[in-house]
């Protein structure tokens, strides 16, 4: 099986940048941990703050759906589900 990469962008409400820094802050160093990850990082917009872009890499199909199945990954949806405009998941594939 290939690599499965992920592009996932979450948009704060304009009120709630602060907390939802720290809550996607949060979830990056349990979600590294998780079976078949690769890489797990947290990105900041340079041009506008309330925007947060994680770039995922996972090993294969099943370690992706394992970690969206955990505990840590449902606690942080649930966490920002309120406090954010958007959230956009894309999978993507590397090409060059």
């Amino acid at each position: 099986m290939s690599e499965i990469r992920i592009v996932a962008t979450v948009i704060a409400k304009d009120n709630e940048v602060d907390f939802v820094k720290a809550a996607t802050k949060s979830i990056v160093e349990p979600s590294n941990k998780d079976e078949g990850c690769l890489q797990y990082e947290l990105h900041q917009d340079n041009a506008n703050p309330n925007i947060f872009i994680f770039f995922e890499i996972w090993k294969d199909q099943k370690s992706l759906d394992k970690h969206n199945g955990t505990q840590h990954l449902k606690d942080f949806i649930e966490k920002i589900e309120d406090k954010i405009d958007s959230l956009d998941v894309k999978l993507i594939s590397k090409i060059a």
